[in-house]
């Protein structure tokens, strides 16, 4: 096993601080600890503070800090999912390495090779560059996207973020701590992202061993969905938050059900190119390496039929007993293993493995459905689409 443990928020300031207040180890995230701690720093202060000032579920404003699905979404739904998503990816990557080892999926002369690329792809993680660059570019982001989101919200509905144009404490506070912690968070992930896309895509895509008749049907890569999935958790945090904005919409401006449609398949488009595009990166030398293989394959199975019938039906035919004889099973092996080839698939990606990942990042918008359909007319709705 590589003495380098693969992570995915290892070395950022947050996984810094986390790591001093226990709510990570050396090397990975702990949910069940850092979920807490960063909902006592970025929602709990926003509840007091909204408490104090009459503005957390009451009738003092339209938008009460407890009803407002945008931020209750962000916060406790996306905010935990980005934690709990670093935690599984951080698994899947080291297995990623530690399979790729056992198996000898990467030829032994390249071996060395993997170890100074997983080193530098630590490093890149690591980069403290990077990290100044992602927290003064979230501050600046957020402090400039703020005027804007004091004029759509507060323009249009009083809300616990404040009146008129005047921020409360609470709309200090998500500002300039709330908000910047979660979008520190996710674009660190988008960092990880894509490093981690050009480690699969640009090392491993040309050196892993691909066996044409391995019975995943995917030469062997199958295993590649599984990891690749791995960004689901991440993936439908951002489908909360935009099902959360969606909800803020349905419920406080008059929006129907028809503007769910496009963001949500924008999402769903999303998921499926952050996770498995790179995997259709493959597919050209997969179906090259299909092709000579089924080229192989024909010339063994010309020679296998012409020794069997010359050894059972031509004029010099054995007297051996066909039952007792080896043969007939060579040649089913033969069968079974060609058959597995012609159907190889042309990338590591498995639908079938795959799928629970999109089901999962669909979740979120569920619930957008209950505001103007029952939970039998959606159960119906399923079924008529399904039968």
């Amino acid at each position: 096993m590589h003495p380098v443990t693969i992570s995915a928020a290892a070395g950022g300031l947050v996984f810094r601080v986390l790591k001093r207040v226990g709510g990570a180890s050396d090397d990975t995230v702990r949910p069940l600890r850092a979920v807490p701690l960063l909902l006592v720093l970025t929602w709990l202060p926003l509840a007091v503070l909204t408490l104090l000032d009459g503005t957390f579920m009451g009738g003092a404003v339209e938008v009460p800090f407890l009803r407002d699905p945008a931020v209750q979404a962000r916060l406790l739904i996306a905010l935990p999912l980005l934690l709990i998503g670093e935690a599984k990816m951080s698994r899947l990557a080291q297995m990623t390495l530690e399979l790729i080892r056992e198996r000898r999926l990467v030829p032994e002369a390249e071996m060395p090779a993997l170890d100074s690329r997983v080193v530098q792809l630590v490093r890149e993680r690591d980069s403290w560059p990077v990290d100044l660059v992602i927290i003064v570019g979230t501050v600046a982001a957020m402090w400039f996207a703020k005027g804007t989101i004091v004029a759509e919200r507060m323009g249009a509905h009083t809300s616990w973020l404040g009146s008129g144009e005047v921020l409360s404490w609470a709309g200090w506070w998500y500002f300039m701590v709330s908000g910047v912690v979660v979008n520190v968070i996710g674009v660190r992930w988008l960092w990880w992202l894509l490093i981690w896309t050009r480690f699969l895509v640009g090392f491993l895509r040309p050196r892993l061993v691909v066996s044409p008749g391995h019975p995943d049907l995917h030469g062997g890569l199958a295993f590649l969905t599984m990891v690749q999935s791995g960004f689901a958790p991440v993936l439908t945090s951002v489908s909360a938050t935009v099902s959360g904005r969606l909800g803020f919409e349905l419920l406080y401006d008059g929006a129907t059900l028809d503007v769910v449609k496009l963001p949500a398949a924008v999402v769903m488009l999303l998921a499926v190119l952050v996770m498995f595009l790179p995997l259709l990166l493959f597919s050209g030398r997969i179906l090259g390496l299909k092709r000579r293989a089924l080229l192989q394959y024909d010339a063994l199975g010309q020679q296998l039929v012409a020794g069997f019938e010359q050894k059972w039906l031509g004029a010099a035919r054995t007297d051996e007993p066909l039952l007792f004889s080896s043969d007939p099973s060579t040649y089913t092996d033969y069968i079974a293993v060609y058959a597995s080839l012609r159907q190889m698939q042309p990338s590591p990606l498995d639908v079938r493995r795959a799928l629970p990942a999109l089901i999962m990042v669909a979740v979120p918008f569920l619930p957008l459905l209950l505001t103007e359909l029952s939970m039998k007319e959606i159960v119906l709705r399923m079924l008529k689409l399904v039968m």
